[in-house]
Parts: structure tokens; C-alpha cells; sequence
């Protein structure tokens, strides 16, 4: 429910009317707004889970507020976020996560971690020219819907996925729309590894659920299907693009050829 409270001089309940004017701001830097950018084309304006806001400075847009279900997220262009307005972002709807590109973040990350917030600190990174992409291996495929139940007990055994990939009805949703692409690599009706794409954009595409199963690490297989990921987003004429918080001699993206483009921090309140 929208809190007319909310609403300050400087800052303004984005609608439908602002949508053009908004893409056109964001887009000017299209990969740290990926997500921005994907939720607005995706969800508007009208969704009771989604809103958005912008702060103006001088009569021109400044920070770009999100908010998607319980997730907030930020980016500004030459002004800092208004820390009093993410305070009452945050208390009016039950707010547990916070991101943004680490610039936008700095005030608020202080705040959130004196209060308790956890903090957490990643590369944004982009495929660059000079890539070294791995070469494709045996048994690898785009999967499908028949391949749903497999993928789930798969990524529920790898440590840290457990909650990201909760929903095997998301999952399932995923496959059958085919709301992004999910490459399996496997061996007698068994998954080694898997890779997919997130949020994409008319410019960029994020990476995510870049796994390999425990007992058969260390063989290149991420490495293969995280390339092959990379091709077939390249052959759209796709950025592809991820979020990385691996030290840089042990980053599988920076080894294939990934370059920074940004930090990015995260704030997830404990509950």
C-alpha cells in the first residue's frame, strides 16, 4: 500500500507517463542497472510489489529508488541517495534487502551496518574483448522443463543455493517460459554442473547459478559451461554481465576474460 508520507518536494512516485524518461536515464549506464531496468520494462508501474521513485536535484534526475517486493534498490547519477527517504522506504514495507552500485551505497551502508544489517561486498563484471572463453564440452545442453526436477536436487545440494533457488515452482516457471537460459552439463542422466542467465535487458544479460557438483571440481567444468553461457549471449548481441565476490586469482569469471566495471554492495537486515 503506497504511504502518501513517502511522497518529498525533492522526490516523486514514478507512473506510467514517466516510464520513457526514466529507461532513458537509467540506460545510461546499462549494466549496473540491469535489474532496474529489467523489473521496470517487466512490471511497470502498477504492481502492488513493485514502485518506484526519483529524486530530482536542479530539475534533472538524480537516484532512481526500487522497490520490489522486500528488496530495495538504488542508483544515483551525481547526487547521494536521501538517507531519511530509505529509512521510510524501509519501514513501510518491510524492507530486508538493500543494493546498489558501492558510490550510491556508501551513507547507507554505514548506517545499516552500525544497525545490524549484514553487509555484503561484490564485482560487477562484464565479458571484455580479450575473453579466454574454455572450450565446450561432451554433454552439455540447454535444459527444458523435462529437466526441472533434476536441476532442483541438484542446486539444493550445493552450498549457498539452498535459498536462492528455493522455489521449484519458479523453477519450473523458468524452463517452461523460458525466462532466461539454464545450461546443464552432465553424464548419464547425472548434472555436474550448471550455469544460467537472470534479468536481461535490450543491452545486457546476468549470470547466476554458476555451480559444479563437489566430488568433480577442479576439472574446468564451470569454467565450459559458463563460456558456452557467454557464446549464446554474445549471438543475441548481448553484454553478459555478473556479480562476483571472489578474491581476483580465484574468480572462474576473471579468468575467462570478465573485467570490472563497478562494485556493488548489499545489505540484508537479520532477522
Amino acid at each position: 500500500m503506497d504511504d502518501p508520507d513517502l511522497e518529498m518536494m525533492a522526490i516523486q512516485k514514478m507512473t506510467r507517463q514517466h516510464r520513457d524518461m526514466l529507461l532513458n536515464f537509467l540506460s545510461q549506464d546499462p549494466v549496473a542497472n540491469t535489474f532496474l531496468i529489467a523489473d521496470i520494462e517487466q512490471y511497470g508501474f502498477d504492481t502492488p510489489f513493485q514502485q518506484v521513485w526519483l529524486q530530482w536535484e536542479q530539475d534533472k534526475p538524480a537516484v532512481v529508488y526500487l522497490r520490489f517486493y522486500q528488496n530495495l534498490l538504488i542508483y544515483g547519477k551525481g547526487c547521494l541517495p536521501d538517507e531519511t527517504f530509505v529509512n521510510k522506504i524501509i519501514q513501510n514495507y518491510d524492507i530486508m534487502v538493500i543494493m546498489g552500485r558501492r558510490s550510491d551505497m556508501a551513507g547507507i551502508l554505514e548506517w545499516g551496518v552500525n544497525s545490524g544489517w549484514q553487509a555484503q561486498h561484490k564485482k560487477l563484471l562484464i565479458l571484455g574483448k580479450n575473453k579466454t572463453l574454455a572450450a565446450p564440452m561432451h554433454g552439455m545442453k540447454i535444459a527444458g522443463p523435462e529437466d526441472a526436477d533434476r536441476i532442483y536436487a541438484f542446486l539444493q545440494q550445493i552450498e549457498g543455493f539452498g535459498a536462492m533457488y528455493a522455489s521449484k515452482e519458479m523453477l519450473v516457471h523458468r524452463l517452461e517460459s523460458k525466462d532466461g537460459l539454464h545450461l546443464i552439463l552432465e553424464t548419464d542422466g547425472h548434472i555436474l554442473a550448471h550455469a544460467n542467465s537472470t534479468v536481461a535487458t535490450r543491452h545486457t544479460v546476468m549470470l547466476g547459478g554458476v555451480a559444479t557438483r563437489a566430488d568433480v571440481r577442479g576439472k574446468g567444468f564451470s569454467s565450459a559451461i559458463v563460456s558456452e553461457l557467454c557464446r549464446l549471449v554474445q549471438a543475441r548481441r548481448l553484454q553478459p554481465c555478473v556479480y562476483s565476490n571472489a578474491q581476483p586469482g580465484h574468480d572462474l569469471f576473471m579468468r575467462l576474460g570478465f573485467v570490472l566495471q563497478d562494485y556493488w554492495d548489499t545489505l540484508e537486515r537479520q532477522h
